[in-house]
């Protein structure tokens, strides 16, 4: 009889030894159950930022390409004007013609700049001038385009060669 009742006691003692391990089972899965929730959101949450992230570079990339290329065509065309610009500059052999001594520095500070030369000869007389419009880059060149042209109707279409008629 006292045998049974221990075993009786011994059993009640195992079985809430085990609904309370059972509990805890139950406690802590449900601990690991939210946390691997709150890890797949932010797991969630990381790769819809990844995906803007990737969404925005690819954006950067292709508007840099644009600007790559719009630079290029720019750069390509303000080269060009610099090769019409130097057309219309005298050449080493006119210069020479003009005036025997003479050294010309010419050094613009863009591709295409607002000072040039320019040279000719009327009545047996060298006419020559170095100017200097205002502005630098486009703007200037296309001032020196206009001052090369208002020169050359001035002096050449006109006649004038005195620099007090030609200003």
């Amino acid at each position: 009889l006292v045998l049974g009742r221990n075993f009786n006691v011994m059993l009640d003692k195992i079985e809430s030894f085990y609904n309370e391990l059972e509990d805890k089972v139950k406690e802590r899965t449900a601990e690991i159950l939210h946390q691997k929730e709150e890890i797949e959101a932010q797991r969630d949450q990381i790769e819809e930022q990844r995906d803007k992230v990737v969404k925005i570079n690819e954006s950067l990339e292709s508007a840099y390409h644009q600007i790559e290329d719009q630079n290029k065509r720019i750069t390509d065309s303000i080269r060009y004007a610099k090769r019409i610009q130097n057309a219309i500059l005298p050449s080493r052999e006119y210069l020479q013609h003009v005036v025997e001594k003479h050294f010309v520095l010419y050094k613009p500070k863009d591709i295409v700049s607002g000072d040039f030369y320019w040279a000719s000869e009327k009545a047996n007389k060298s006419i020559i001038a170095a100017a200097d419009c205002t502005g630098h880059g486009v703007p200037g060149a296309f001032m020196s385009m206009i001052g090369n042209t208002v020169l050359n109707k001035v002096v050449n279409e006109n006649g004038i060669p005195t620099p007090n008629e030609i200003l």
